[in-house]
């Protein structure tokens, strides 16, 4: 009880650093009860800005403690969601609210906001780009498929950062396969060897049966090995029988090939079904070494 009193009041009352502190064990312990502290607490230091919390350590910490409750308050995300705290630096001053707003529009997006895709399309116009994958991120947990338009939307504007450009094809994909898998196809033959990658590792990831016929019918097109790696690497990510089926074959295949494809699968050398396989097909193939380099032993 002692304990709990301290941390209302920390949240109530308390400087920056002791707000901060008492959001992290709200989150941590799981505690109940005090959802509308967290939330009082998040609007006074939206409030009072760079003057109440440098750094927004304890916005941030706040959003994030009510995420994890049980009963989390949309307005008080919806807010923080549009956050914006410039602070003195060398030079421009610097927004350090990116995190909050970040953290405050993927809680929304694992609710059910019918709104979601106005204020992600706000959010992709946002000078971070971190901000910008999260509404992206946003857009796929939340599964609605009217937010594919903006994933699609983001993917043809080829944002500079390419970690948002990998975000939008993951989100175009999840909401919209149907028009994803072919969009991202398209391109594996883009001149542009990034988004090329970007492209492989996406139609990996969804573990979609259309992505792995897209990518073996590309990967058959590759000259040279040193292309292949990467396709390797979505082969594994994949996780489906079919491309273990490939991956597998090609520890018989070149030495600079089979290493790749041993070194592509390794990412799963937890899961004992692969494991016992890839080890056969290295002790078949004679890729013993290479299977241990990056197996272990």
């Amino acid at each position: 009880a002692e304990a709990r009193a301290a941390i209302t009041a920390a949240l109530v009352k308390g400087e920056s650093f002791l707000a901060a502190r008492a959001a992290s064990v709200v989150k941590e312990e799981r505690l109940e009860g005090l959802t509308a502290e967290l939330a009082d607490a998040l609007a006074r230091f939206l409030e009072s800005g760079a003057k109440g919390d440098p750094g927004c350590h304890a916005k941030l910490a706040l959003v994030e403690a009510l995420d994890a409750t049980d009963a989390p308050r949309r307005e008080s995300f919806l807010a923080a969601a549009r956050c914006v705290q410039l602070e003195a630096s060398w030079g421009p001053p610097t927004d350090t609210a990116g995190a909050v707003r970040s953290r405050a529009v993927l809680a929304l997006g694992r609710g059910d906001y019918l709104d979601l895709p106005l204020l992600a399309g706000e959010l992709l116009g946002d000078p971070l780009a971190v901000v910008r994958r999260a509404a992206l991120r946003a857009l796929a947990s939340h599964g609605d498929r009217m937010g594919a338009g903006l994933a699609h939307l983001a993917l043809r504007h080829s944002d500079e950062d390419p970690l948002v450009t990998s975000e939008a094809m993951g989100a175009l994909i999840t909401l919209a396969p149907d028009v994803g898998v072919p969009a991202v196809s398209a391109l594996l033959r883009s001149p542009d060897a990034t988004l090329r990658e970007l492209a492989v590792v996406a139609l990996g990831e969804s573990r979609l049966p259309e992505a792995l016929d897209a990518l073996l019918e590309a990967m058959n097109e590759v000259v040279l090995g040193s292309d292949r790696a990467i396709y390797f690497t979505a082969l594994a990510l994949h996780k489906s029988e079919p491309a273990l089926r490939v991956l597998l074959t090609f520890f018989e295949a070149s030495r600079g090939d089979a290493t790749k494809a041993i070194e592509a699968l390794a990412i799963r050398r937890f899961e004992p079904e692969v494991r016992e396989r890839a080890e056969a097909a290295a002790r078949e193939a004679g890729r013993e070494p290479h299977f241990e380099e990056h197996f272990g032993t």
